[in-house]
């Protein structure tokens, strides 16, 4: 804390309260309220709001029960924390700005109190860089090594947010807790100013509700103070006031008379305070987007080009298919800025009819066994973003004291199917797949905060929340397949018959085919059975399969020769191995057929026999002669 003997002219940034009202958050599953308040710090305003809210709501309310922090500007008016110390520096306690206070946060209350709506939180973190500095840095070192040891840097980087949706996933809320101090605006700042926490809440609600007016949206946004008191947003560090030298590191001074102070990262404090504010933002909307499909998407892959003039690599729209894609379901501001460089093609999050087209809620699954971790994922990831996959998931187990894994395995698509996950660099150039990576740029970074999370939970035996279940559409099901109705054989034809039989004889690398009347293979899966077999006579007597439809080097290709009628052929085709057996063979089929008055039943049929012979005499089946 730092006190400024400073008047005020005016207001720069706008002085709000955010409050969120929650319902069973608190051991004896009260209601309760927490938030944030654009002002130093709040004990005494806090009383009188809690004596306010009883006049209003009974013992609903109670000191038990109300959790409202200050995020510690120091460009908020003074003079209303009743010790002496704290308000002399504006030359004493002042009653206005006391009621301002309490009036602003009762009202807040209220608000939250008349608006409550049953919902989810969901708990982000991620890591901010360049947002702080430690501006103590030799007290810090004094601390023991070993204590030391156990962090990356001498400030905390980790952003916790609180997201607040309702049951049908509309975003009420979010509550931020980062540990920077809200000095950007310093003391030479004349102007009522929420400083870079107090900015960074108000860019949010308007990303959110693009064109509402502070305070007016139905979205609410909070960045609270957390462990700040040694932390500093002048990234620049200390430096001498003319000179532009070091300062003493120890004691702040400098070797001239001149002010040892630090600044921000901006050209001026107005500047670092936005880049500080939006350093905290960029980090707070690493969250997922509705799904969406890019132009890209269209323009398939190398591996099968898709349809139409669609190229790889677009980023901007096309008028004609922005009218298409308009007609499914167009999407809004919120979701065109969500998804970054992506242009969409297809709004799939926001098409609901007959039913969802992209899963919006995935699974996430992590197993241990051994030192090997096993990260089933919900997509196809690709090369870079499944190697951070596993350098996240490697991390996570060794910062919670298990050691270094052995390996990390990547399982693609486990579970869930959410088309793609690129990195945040991939997914800016626009290929097919940063096209497909339905949620947006930070996808990723969502994953691999998940992971981590699951990590953490495995080393420690906690239980993780399952989270919503995904809607099950079982009853809505379009399909466009005809069913099968009935099979019939072709005339004077039963079912099984060979109309075409193989040759007498063949040789290693011949494709021997033979074709059988049948019926439609969806009359019966055959789950550890085979459509065909590929057997020899053996010297028993009898005959024994030596393939089947499992094997690489045969092919079942099933045609329906005519519609009206329901007959139908199956075409098998053995290519002879290079290792055969020699002897006697033949190919059998089986199947199941449709009777047109009902009822499914088996058939089966084979061939003449035909001979295969070895390779070329005096060779071994297998043996190479090369050296």
């Amino acid at each position: 804390m730092a006190s400024y003997l400073r008047p005020y002219v005016g207001l720069f940034a706008s002085w709000t309260s955010v409050t969120l009202r929650v319902n069973g958050i608190l051991p004896t599953s009260l209601r309760g309220v927490t938030g944030t308040l654009d002002l130093h710090s709040s004990l005494f305003p806090l009383l009188q709001v809690l004596a306010n809210l009883q006049k209003l709501y009974g013992e609903t309310y109670t000191e038990h029960n109300l959790l409202l922090s200050g995020t510690h500007t120091h460009s908020a008016p003074g003079g209303f924390m009743m010790d002496l110390l704290y308000d002399i520096s504006i030359l004493g306690f002042l009653q206005e700005t006391f009621d301002a206070y309490v009036d602003g946060i009762t009202m807040s209350v209220r608000r939250a109190h008349e608006n409550t709506r049953r919902g989810r939180i969901f708990i982000n973190m991620g890591e901010v860089e360049g947002a702080n500095i430690n501006r103590s840095p030799t007290a810090y070192e004094n601390n023991p090594e070993t204590e030391r040891r156990k962090y990356a840097s001498n400030v905390d980087k980790t952003l916790v947010q609180l997201r607040f949706d309702s049951l049908e996933g509309q975003p009420l809320g979010a509550l931020h807790w980062f540990a920077v101090h809200p000095t950007s605006m310093n003391n030479t700042n004349v102007f009522i100013s929420s400083d870079n926490v107090g900015l960074a809440s108000l860019l949010f609600e308007q990303r959110v509700e693009p064109g509402s007016l502070p305070g007016k949206g139905s979205f609410v946004a909070g960045f609270a103070s957390s462990n700040l008191g040694d932390v500093s947003p002048n990234t620049r560090g200390p430096r001498c006031e003319k000179s532009g030298l070091e300062c003493d590191v120890s004691s702040s001074t400098c070797s001239r008379n001149e002010h040892c102070f630090s600044s921000g990262p901006g050209e001026d404090m107005v500047s670092s305070t936005r880049i500080i504010a939006e350093k905290l933002l960029d980090k707070a909307l690493v969250n997922g987007c509705l799904p969406a499909m890019g132009y890209s998407f269209a323009a398939g892959t190398t591996d099968g080009p898709g349809a139409f003039t669609f190229k790889q690599g677009t980023k901007t729209t096309n008028p004609f298919w922005n009218v298409v894609r308009n007609f499914l379901a167009a999407p809004r501001l919120e979701d065109e800025e969500c998804q970054g460089s992506k242009p969409i093609l297809l709004e799939t999050g926001r098409l609901k009819f007959p039913y969802s087209w992209q899963p919006s809620i995935v699974s996430t699954q992590l197993a241990v066994l051994g030192d090997v971790a096993i990260a089933c994922v919900p997509g196809e990831f690709t090369t870079m973003a499944g190697r951070r996959l596993r350098d996240a998931v490697s991390e996570a187990f060794t910062q919670n004291g298990r050691g270094k894994l052995h390996h990390v395995v990547v399982a693609g698509l486990c579970n869930t199917y959410s088309s793609y996950i690129t990195t945040k660099e991939e997914y800016d150039v626009q290929r097919y797949e940063g096209a497909s990576t339905i949620f947006g740029p930070h996808t990723l970074q969502i994953y691999l905060e998940q992971y981590a999370r699951l990590a953490e939970a495995i080393n420690t035996g906690s239980p993780v929340e399952p989270g919503p279940d995904p809607p099950v559409f079982s009853k809505r099901l379009l399909s466009f397949i005809t069913p099968v109705i009935f099979d019939n054989p072709k005339f004077r034809y039963d079912y099984g018959d060979v109309l075409l039989h193989p040759p007498r004889q063949a040789t290693p690398g011949d494709k021997v085919t033979a074709r059988f009347v049948s019926g439609h293979p969806r009359n019966n899966p055959r789950h550890g059975d085979t459509f065909l077999t590929i057997e020899k006579w053996t010297s028993n007597g009898s005959w024994a399969v030596v393939a089947t439809d499992a094997n690489w080097e045969t092919r079942f290709e099933w045609v329906r020769t005519h519609k009206t009628l329901g007959t139908s052929e199956a075409l098998i085709t053995w290519q002879i191995p290079p290792d055969v057996v020699p002897g006697d063979y033949r190919i059998g089929h089986f199947g199941d057929y449709k009777y047109i008055f009902g009822g499914v039943y088996p058939y089966s049929g084979f061939t003449g026999t035909f001979k295969a012979s070895s390779g070329p005499a005096g060779c071994s089946p297998g043996f190479s002669l090369q050296k």
